[in-house]
């Protein structure tokens, strides 16, 4: 056996580990290899054996592996940095994969690194507030906070905490804001208070609606960072 052919073969048990079920594949390949608009759809396990092989060989040859490249990268988002056998396998069949493709590189979030780009965009948004309008600070939080989401995954969310320090609705909140349950004048007077137009308000905690400041911001800021760091 070739070097090429036992890194197919690694490939191959790599992915039934860690990637994707075996009916699943199967299926995946079904539906390339004889489409459903034809009578004899169904392929055999030996048909799909090779299948398998021809495809991943293509993608090595022909590709630089850059199908097994997002396939690896999606995998380390699929679980947590500090699963130790998914890693180590993950990182073994990296090595192997550059004996062959040199600048083969899986993409990796670790989730420390995470927490410590996160924290740094924090405080740098931080200290832009007072040159910043409310509503691009706030969208600037939502994108460092679903950022960090989509790439770590801690049983958290950083964006829920967002809503859990500053729950923040503009115009295009109307439609909830005026389904809250305003039994009188007095009600939604009481509601509004004496808030100023603005593109960005918030909830307080009497469930009013007030206007954000900065130091609402900062506040929700620093919180966040507390919980990056741990201190939560």
């Amino acid at each position: 056996m070739t070097e090429l052919e036992k890194l197919v073969e690694d490939i191959i048990e790599y992915t039934r580990t860690w990637s994707i079920t075996e009916t699943e594949w199967y299926w995946n390949v079904e539906c390339v290899r004889k489409p459903s608009n034809i009578n004899d759809n169904k392929i055999t396990l030996k048909e799909f054996e090779i299948a398998i092989r021809e495809e991943i060989l293509y993608d090595l040859v022909y590709k630089k592996g850059s199908d097994l490249r997002k396939q690896m990268t999606n995998d380390c988002c699929n679980y947590e940095s500090d699963y130790a056998i998914f890693q180590n396998d993950s990182k073994e069949l990296e090595e192997k994969v550059k004996k062959i493709i040199k600048d083969f590189k899986v993409e990796r979030h670790e989730t420390k690194d995470l927490k410590k780009e996160a924290i740094k965009n924090l405080e740098e948004l931080r200290k832009s507030i007072s040159n910043m309008a409310h509503e691009d600070i706030y969208c600037e939080l939502v994108n460092i906070a679903v950022d960090f989401d989509n790439k770590s995954k801690e049983n958290w969310s950083l964006y829920n905490a967002i809503e859990r320090y500053i729950e923040c609705v503009d115009n295009e909140d109307f439609e909830y804001i005026s389904k809250k349950d305003f039994n009188t004048i007095e009600d939604l007077i009481c509601f509004v208070n004496d808030v100023e137009e603005a593109h960005i308000y918030k909830i307080n905690g009497h469930g009013n609606l007030e206007n954000v400041n900065d130091s609402d911001f900062i506040y929700c800021i620093d919180k966040l960072i507390e919980i990056l760091k741990g201190e939560y």
